[in-house]
């Protein structure tokens, strides 16, 4: 079975998240979802392992468009999200802002839940994710 990429996962668990979901709730996380990918092609360089960074600027360098979503796994995703709950990516709205969080924390459970990232194995990551998480909540 092929392993499913970034941007696969986060359609993924879009769809999860949107069934049986008012219109309203599903067009905020919607915007969550792309908000998410920006931040991922923006930033999500910056997890990385050394050994990583030749393959994703040869990716970039066929089509820069959606080069770390296509390229990478669950695995670098739990690495990038505590960064996504910090400013500049964080919802200025407070409704926006709120489910922006939860998305956040709801995502990396279904990462770990699916069995996409191993919580034992990335511990360190997935407490970064919560920590931001308790962060973000507590600041809102």
């Amino acid at each position: 079975m092929k392993t499913p990429t970034a941007g696969e996962l986060l359609h993924q668990f879009l769809v999860q998240s949107c069934a049986r979901k008012r219109e309203a709730t599903a067009e905020r996380y919607l915007l969550v979802h792309a908000q998410l990918h920006r931040y991922l092609e923006e930033t999500g360089h910056r997890v990385l392992e050394t050994q990583q960074l030749p393959y994703y600027r040869r990716e970039q360098h066929k089509d820069p468009s959606d080069a770390f979503c296509r390229s990478f796994y669950a695995e670098e995703v739990i690495h990038a999200l505590p960064g996504f709950l910090d400013p500049p990516w964080l919802n200025s709205i407070p409704a926006d802002r709120r489910i922006q969080i939860s998305q956040t924390a709801r995502l990396a459970g279904w990462l770990c839940k699916s069995g996409y990232v191993d919580r034992s194995w990335h511990s360190c990551a997935v407490l970064e994710v919560e920590g931001a998480v308790r962060r973000a909540r507590a600041a809102s």
